[in-house]
């Protein structure tokens, strides 16, 4: 009786290694390194308010307005949010933390909350491989 052996799926791993099932050779991952500022803040609130604009609360207690219509064309995916009601149905996704509507049309909280606090946006890159 033979014993069928199932390979792991790939995995990519920080010393890098070979996929088992096609035998190429997968480079490391390198983990991510904030160079200035930590935000990755989750939104907790979000209200539509009039004139394109909405009321953001942040997992921090940071809140205030934003002017949808400064940070974003309404062109592609944001084009439905032209309409009152499609703006006013967004949504926090509470898996996320993200601001989003059901159009598919979300917001990069970074940004946002970039723009409510005056911080800046924090700049991420790859750790460089030592050696």
């Amino acid at each position: 009786m033979q014993r069928l052996v199932l390979n792991p799926p790939p995995q990519r791993t920080k010393r890098g290694g070979y996929d088992c099932a096609t035998m190429k050779y997968l480079k490391p991952i390198a983990p991510l390194e904030e160079k200035e500022h930590t935000m990755l803040k989750d939104a907790v609130l979000v209200r539509p308010l009039n004139d394109h604009r909405l009321f953001v609360r942040f997992e921090d207690g940071a809140e205030g307005e934003i002017d949808m219509a400064a940070l974003v064309s309404f062109s592609g995916v944001f084009a439905l949010l032209r309409e009152k009601t499609v703006f006013d149905k967004v949504r926090v996704n509470p898996e996320l933390g993200s601001i989003e509507w059901e159009c598919g049309a979300d917001l990069d909280t970074d940004v946002v909350y970039s723009v409510i606090t005056g911080q800046p946006i924090p700049n991420y890159t790859r750790k460089a491989k030592a050696g």
